[in-house]
């Protein structure tokens, strides 16, 4: 209807931490900044500070430092950590819970 809202949604693997975000940070920083039609200035050093100061503030290290129950919602980040948490038995039925919520929308477990 001609609206200029853009929707992101950052969908990962329900057990464990977003494995492109781990890899490339700064490149999907800049790749989301361009969607939102926001991209970083074009000196590459003062567009190189920006990317850091985002990922800086968006850190685990530094929401670990925030002032909320921690162990409720932190463990390390590290892409395969839920292995560390989870049997086999919970990483299944996770699985099967998010198969049948990704039913109909064209995503699979394989997307992520």
């Amino acid at each position: 209807s001609g609206s200029s809202c853009k929707l992101v949604h950052v969908a990962r693997n329900p057990k464990d931490t977003y494995e492109e975000l781990c890899r490339e940070p700064k490149e999907q920083v800049r790749r989301l900044a361009s969607f939102l039609r926001k991209p970083f200035g074009l000196d590459e050093d003062n567009g190189d500070a920006e990317v850091e100061k985002v990922l800086w503030r968006s850190s685990l290290n530094r929401l670990k430092e925030l002032e909320i129950p921690k162990s409720s919602f932190f463990r390390k980040g590290t892409v395969g950590g839920w292995k560390n948490y989870l049997t086999p038995q919970m990483a299944h039925r996770i699985d099967l819970l998010t198969e049948q919520k990704l039913q109909g929308t064209g995503l699979s477990l394989d997307d992520f």
